[in-house]
């Protein structure tokens, strides 16, 4: 696979682990790693980059981020583990501010905005 537009070097071996482990659980901590790993990216792209922001990689993240925040929720109305629940409250919290994060830097960066710039 071919290294993707800004992307730290050793982010798409993440990339192939993240899902590898994914497929295996959809787990908080599987949950987990693809919000850090889209965290990580995010936070080492130029956002000012727009391909970067448009990259496959990141957009694929992205995605799995809110699919992940949706099966999160549904698993958390139904439990009740004490402990899950705040595990799951925090990791909602977390992902929320990455995909926040994502939209702004889009937002900053769409054809309608960037005269803000």
């Amino acid at each position: 696979m071919q290294a993707s537009v800004g992307m730290p070097i050793n982010a798409l071996r993440r990339l192939d682990e993240t899902t590898a482990s994914e497929v295996e659980s959809s787990s908080i901590e599987s949950m987990r790693n693809v919000m850090d790993l889209l965290a990580n990216m995010l936070q080492a792209i130029d956002p000012k980059n727009h391909m970067a922001v448009k990259d496959k990689v990141i957009v694929d993240l992205i995605d799995r981020c809110r699919a992940n925040q949706t099966k999160l929720m549904q698993m958390l109305t139904t439990t009740v583990d004490e402990g899950l629940l705040a595990l799951g409250l925090e990791l909602n919290d977390a992902l929320q501010c990455a995909l926040d994060k994502h939209d702004a830097i889009r937002f900053v960066l769409s054809v309608g905005h960037a005269w803000m710039l």
